[in-house]
């Protein structure tokens, strides 16, 4: 599985910030981030492996129609052209509503986001699960839950917020549950708010590593069990062969 961990923000230099995470997410808000051509000179700071990803600004997460909407939908795509992201995330407060019109409209904006890269869709609010999960299918969205409180979608890509408590960040209860979610995921993509980010992303990779190592040993144990089985298997039949020889010589003596 390929696990990605990082923060919503950059807080000092990105080569220090890539030495702890492999993945940042950056909120396109006109102000909060450096000019566009910094943004590319930040994308070739780090490798290959290293993904972005851009959480669009509050006036398009509205759904809101206008001037504003549309530069604010121009600055975000320029963003994530100038990173390379991996992802654009749609954050929809609690103001978005799961009425047919807003779902129309969300597929509507999912198709003018449409580019080279996966949209993310978090909504906030009255959305239940299986009414979340059917839009985002519409939207052609990876569904982006909290694993530490919540069922993962049933999907092959995870994108997950794990929201902290307070200055006490994310428990290790929190981190134990979001690594039973990742793990049958191809891919999986996990942002950390809160303090203690660098402290719970080592606790999330140890406890997956050790999870696939379980599951490994289990593996071989199988392997095993199944090579004895063919064994006996096959002596009995090598002794089957032999009694029946035997009782061929007698009808023939």
């Amino acid at each position: 599985m390929r696990l990605q961990v990082g923060t919503d923000s950059l807080r000092g230099d990105i080569r220090a910030y890539a030495r702890r995470f492999d993945l940042l997410e950056l909120f396109a808000e006109k102000g909060r981030l450096p000019r566009i051509e910094r943004l590319r000179e930040m994308r070739g700071a780090v490798t290959d492996e290293f993904v972005f990803s851009v959480r669009v600004g509050r006036r398009l997460a509205t759904l809101e129609v206008g001037a504003e909407t549309e530069q604010a939908k121009s600055y975000a795509l320029e963003v994530a052209a100038a990173l390379g992201a991996r992802f654009l995330v749609l954050q929809t407060p609690h103001t978005v509503m799961p009425t047919a019109r807003v779902r129309r409209r969300l597929v509507e904006l999912a198709q003018e986001l449409d580019g080279d890269y996966e949209l993310a869709w978090e909504p906030h609010g009255l959305w239940q699960d299986d009414d979340a999960a059917e839009t985002a299918e519409q939207m052609g969205a990876v569904l982006v839950r909290d694993l530490s409180r919540e069922a993962a979608p049933e999907s092959s890509i995870l994108y997950t917020r794990l929201r902290a408590l307070g200055r006490s960040g994310v428990s290790v209860d929190g981190l134990d549950r979001t690594a039973l979610a990742l793990a049958g995921a191809d891919e999986a993509f996990v942002i950390i708010e809160g303090e203690g980010a660098v402290r719970a992303a080592a606790t999330l990779r140890e406890t997956l590593k050790e999870a696939f190592a379980e599951d490994d040993d289990a593996d071989q144990d199988d392997d095993e069990e199944d090579e004895d089985d063919s064994a006996d298997a096959a002596e009995g039949e090598d002794e089957a062969a032999d009694e029946a020889a035997d009782e061929d010589e007698d009808d023939s003596a």
